[in-house]
């Protein structure tokens, strides 16, 4: 068990979402969690990705055959 302060008005509205979907408080509170750390993960990946380029860009002819391969627009 978990004990958490969260402002009265934001749960009321975790209260009326967890009884309008029949779920208990901390299921919903979980699942926001589970949300959150997903959002989390991504954002350092999306980091580090950029970061990654940062230090080795994309070379200008690295792309090009895989480009003119693909047929964009054409009949």
């Amino acid at each position: 068990m978990v004990s958490i302060a969260v402002d009265e008005q934001l749960l009321e509205q975790i209260d009326a979402v967890a009884q309008g979907r029949r779920q208990k408080r901390s299921d919903i509170l979980c699942e926001a969690a589970r949300q959150w750390l997903k959002q989390q993960r991504i954002k350092t990946l999306v980091k580090q990705d950029r970061e990654g380029y940062r230090k080795q860009p994309v070379q200008p002819d690295e792309f090009g055959p895989l480009m003119r391969a693909q047929k964009w627009g054409r009949p």
